[in-house]
């Protein structure tokens, strides 16, 4: 559990400074344009990162500062992957023209967002069906999506990362924490936050485009995709073969999603006056 800790607390940290740096430099403040530019040339860094994390440590960007008598390579490998996937996101969020806010106003959003972590942590634990080790349809998205419409993006994957770390030390599933699955949580809440903070009105065949491409964008992307991609490994199973099993699971998650959103966007509003 300490070592799950300390590597939050790694995370944080850098992820912090990212944002700094993100802000003080103006980069997150950039028009669309110099936005998409500045954003594909940190896609091709980020993806050169994770194709060297996981496939050939020997051509890692990183590899010029390796030597014999400093060796740090993974640590600041790390370091570089977390600042990248920030700046990313921070970026992601300038070419949709949301804000990437984290500061906390008042002593009532920081009740409520404390608030929303039980409750999502509630739900993790004990409102998610289990089918084996790698089918599951959870409910904490219902807690998910009403933070990321009212707070923004960050908090909204803020509180599907802190939930998934808390729920694990609760009710380990599985016997090891896995931080990726953890960044996955986090970019379910980042997309329902780009999509739909500061929407100024709810209802309508817009709003409902809008969940059709969200809930697909999770599913299909983040879930199927990235999720099956991660766990495959650990379960020892081809990619193919996991995708099969979990996309029964993936249909009733796309279904289950459509119409709960869809009911609970109508009260956003009146979510946001208790709340705020």
């Amino acid at each position: 559990m300490f070592e799950v800790l300390i590597l939050v607390l790694k995370v944080i940290l850098i992820a912090a400074f990212a944002l700094y740096f993100g802000k003080k430099t103006g980069l997150f403040s950039l028009g669309k344009g110099a936005s998409l530019a500045i954003l594909a040339v940190l896609a091709v860094l980020f993806s050169a990162e994770i194709y060297a994390a996981f496939f050939r440590d020997d051509i890692s960007l990183v590899i010029m500062f390796e030597s014999s008598f400093f060796d740090f390579t993974l640590d600041l490998s790390f370091f570089l992957r977390i600042l990248l996937f920030t700046l990313l996101l921070g970026l992601i969020c300038s070419v949709f023209g949301v804000r990437l806010s984290s500061k906390i106003s008042s002593a009532k959003d920081l009740c409520a967002l404390g608030l929303l972590i039980a409750i999502t942590v509630l739900l993790a634990v004990y409102a998610t069906l289990r089918i084996g080790g790698a089918i599951k349809i959870p409910f904490k998205f219902i807690s998910v999506f009403i933070t990321a419409a009212i707070f923004g993006p960050f908090w909204g994957g803020m509180i599907g990362a802190i939930a998934d770390v808390i729920a694990f030390m609760i009710s380990p599933v599985g016997g090891a924490f896995v931080p990726q699955i953890t960044m996955v949580e986090f970019l379910y809440g980042f997309t329902y936050g780009l999509v739909f903070f500061n929407m100024s009105s709810w209802g309508g065949y817009k709003t409902m485009l809008k969940i059709i491409f969200c809930v697909i964008f999770q599913i299909v992307f983040l879930n199927l995709g990235l999720t099956t991609y991660l766990l495959a490994p650990m379960m020892n199973m081809s990619f193919e073969t996991l995708l099969a099993t979990r996309a029964y699971a993936g249909v009733i998650n796309m279904a289950l999603q459509l119409i709960v959103i869809s009911v609970i966007s109508k009260y956003i509003s009146s979510f946001r006056k208790i709340l705020k």
